[in-house]
């Protein structure tokens, strides 16, 4: 191997190890069931469910837009919301969203760290109390329930909802004193082609 490749391949190795890792968002919890009704998101209604992964990027409702406008705002918290702490929030227009019933409705955010199977809730608010939210009865979500005014709706009753995570959370960062290992094997293999090719040359 020459030392040119050598070089080709430690800085290869290098760029790698320093580039960050892709965000890969992905389903966590997902209840896509027929819809058995509607709720204006005006009530105060969320969702309890338990992520399986150790982070959240992200949520989505199901809503019935049918010409309606306005901003939709998901947040996740840790107990039920009033009493419990936010964890994540994410606002978005529903505006570019096609005017039909059942559409999805997701933002995502940074992901941050949650314990894995524990409870948490997801709470739906807008600034235009008219849309509706599919409520699904029957539903074969096991995970979590949906409330309306604070109140549990039932076994069986749910939003329909989903929770991403990003599959790439946690991947290590090389820590600053394997750069400086890295640093220091670069300057070392420079140094050595140039003596090698000074020594050639003379």
């Amino acid at each position: 191997m020459t030392f040119r490749s050598i070089g080709v391949f430690v800085v290869a190795m290098f760029l790698v190890m320093v580039s960050p890792a892709m965000a890969v968002v992905i389903i966590d919890q997902e209840n896509d069931e027929p819809r058995s009704g509607y709720n204006d998101i005006g009530t105060p209604q969320w969702q309890s469910f338990m992520q399986a992964g150790d982070n959240i990027a992200g949520a989505a409702v199901v809503i019935n837009r049918f010409g309606e406008s306005g901003t939709i705002t998901l947040s996740i918290y840790d107990a039920e919301p009033g009493t419990g702490t936010l964890i994540a929030s994410g606002s978005g227009s529903v505006d570019g969203l096609p005017a039909s019933a059942d559409v999805f409705f997701s933002v995502f955010w940074t992901a941050v760290s949650v314990i894995p199977e524990t409870e948490l809730f997801l709470e739906v608010t807008s600034d235009n109390g008219s849309i509706e939210l599919v409520s699904i009865n029957s539903s074969p979500y096991t995970r979590g329930t949906q409330y309306l005014n604070g109140t549990p709706s039932g076994k069986g009753a749910d939003l329909g909802f989903r929770t991403y995570s990003d599959d790439a959370f946690g991947a290590s960062v090389p820590e600053p004193g394997t750069l400086l290992v890295f640093g220091i094997g670069l300057v070392a293999l420079s140094r050595t082609r140039r003596k090698v090719r000074g020594s050639i040359l003379s």
